[in-house]
Parts: C-alpha cells; structure tokens; sequence
C-alpha cells in the first residue's frame, strides 16, 4: 500500500526583511516548494510583503511574536514583555514565562493588535496563527493565546511537537526545542479544551538551515506517513529567503545572524531540488496549504 498523506510546507518570517520575503515567493510561485507562510506583523517589510502575498495567491497566516523587536501595543501598556521598549529576546522570554513573570493580559492585548493589523492590512482576520519562536505555547502564554483566537474565531495553529517523529534518529539536541517539545505535549490538553486545531505532525525543529537536506527530509517523511495512517497530515516549518546583505531588516532591531548567513538560502535549494518534488509524489504525498487544511478541519463538522 502507498503511503497517502497531505503535507504543509510553510515558510515563516514572511515580511522579516525584502531578501527573506522575495525567497519565499520564489519558493512559492516559481515551482511551488513551498505552500503558505506566516507574517510577522512587526517586521520591517510586512506591510508590502502583505500585499505582494495577496497578489501572487500565496495562502498567508499570522507569524504572533512577542520576543523579537518593537511590539504595537504601546510598550508601557505591556511590561511583562518588554525591556527598554523591546521584546525581552527567546531567551529572556522563556526565563520569564517559566519562572512565571509573563503577564496572559499582556499577552492578550498584543495578539490582538497583531491579528488587527492583519485584518487591517488584508482585508481579513488570518485563518491560522502561529508562533514566533513557538512563543504561543510557552506558560502563561498558552490559555491567553486559545482564548482571543477562540474570540475571533481563528481554529488554526501549530503543534511543534516533533519528538514522536525524530526520537533518536536525529534527537533534539538544542535545549530550547527540547523545551518546546515539553511545553508542545502541555498544548496538547490546551487546545483540545479550546477546540484549536493542528496538524496531526510536525517536523521542523531539526531540520532547521544546515541540518535540512534531503536525505533528513525523506527519513523523517516517511517516519510520519506510514503506510499504516493514511490520510495523515503534516506540516513542515521551513525557513527559506536570501541572504541578507546589508542593514536594513528585522523588527526594530536589524537582521540577525541567521538571516546573514547561508542556511536560508540552503533551505530553499533544498525545498526547490527536483529530487523532493519527486520523493513526494513517488510517496503519494499531497503539498497542501493552510487553506486547504482549514477547510478540512472545517468538513469534520
């Protein structure tokens, strides 16, 4: 029996900067490597990034980010998040949440100007939202999270729980993914309580920049589309752009090392190589989007 399955590719950190945002919407509309992306709605392209997405097709979601840069929310109003007028960085933010400092009102007020800005910028609320530096599963942060998108009636996220796929083939050696499998397996219960969907797997965590090939890819496809659970679905966080060059970029505070160096650009050769398309149709694999998958979510009812 073939394997049958649906795979989501999507790229986050859509509007992060113009070398980022014009790889992803090579990946997309040139050969199709890639099917949905997240935005950052504070990042220093996104609000022509926004309309370039809606004018190529490209399905397009909420990237939440309450770690890196200049929030909307006015900075005083928020100070749980904040240092110094900035979000408190993914190490700071993971300190403070887990020792219990993060404020879910601050939480709540931020997200809510940032599916606003979307609704204001689109046209529409997102479908999806996820989060930047899978902040939207931390403690304290979690409930807040469910809640203002069960008040906007946004059923969709991600589960970054990858554990169950890669175990101790790959192993999650960096010790904030292994953090953020525990708090995924946390979520779990959470958006069951709150009716928030997710893909049924995930892989992205280890096959991040230089660990992505192709090898990696097929070894853990194949862990999560046996020929036993058909009809699984599966996403993929990718990280594909080019490099950045100069200054400009970021959110609020300039392009970061990643986006300097050349583990975006590996991504992409890695997605857009002939020998993937080909593994995935041999497999009986399904790219699909964030649309295609919420309108499945849609049919369970």
């Amino acid at each position: 029996m073939k394997r049958v399955g649906k795979l989501l590719i999507n790229a986050d950190d859509l509007g992060y900067n113009e070398e980022r945002d014009r790889g992803i919407f090579q990946c997309f509309y040139r050969d199709n490597s890639i099917t949905s992306a997240s935005i950052l709605a504070n990042g220093s392209t996104s609000q022509t990034a926004i309309v370039q997405a809606l004018q190529i097709g490209i399905p397009v979601g909420l990237h939440f980010n309450i770690t890196e840069g200049h929030p909307l929310v006015e900075p005083s109003k928020i100070p749980s998040l904040v240092q110094k007028g900035m979000f408190l960085g993914k190490e700071n933010f993971v300190k403070s949440a887990r020792s219990s400092y993060i404020n879910p009102l601050h939480v709540k007020q931020e997200l809510k100007a940032q599916i606003n800005w979307f609704k204001r910028v689109s046209g529409s609320y997102p479908i999806r939202v996820d989060g930047h530096q899978h902040a939207h599963i931390m403690p304290l942060v979690r409930d807040a999270f469910c809640e203002v998108l069960n008040e906007y009636g946004i059923k969709q996220t991600r589960l970054p729980l990858e554990e169950d796929i890669v175990k101790k083939d790959l192993g999650l050696q960096n010790s904030f993914f292994k953090y953020v499998d525990e708090c995924s397996k946390d979520c779990l219960t959470t958006f069951l309580k709150y009716d928030i969907k997710h893909t049924d797997k995930f892989i992205g965590s280890s096959t991040m920049g230089i660990n992505m090939s192709f090898e990696s890819l097929r070894n853990l496809l194949l862990k999560a589309f046996t020929e036993e659970s058909l009809n699984t679905n599966c996403e993929l966080m990718v990280h594909p752009g080019f490099r950045c060059a100069g200054e400009e970029g970021g959110c609020g505070q300039g392009p970061d090392d990643f986006s300097r160096s050349k583990y975006r650009e590996h991504e992409m050769a890695v997605l857009r190589n002939r020998r993937f398309k080909k593994f995935l149709e041999d497999q009986n694999i399904d790219m699909v989007s964030i649309k295609d998958i919420c309108e499945e979510y849609s049919s369970y009812k």
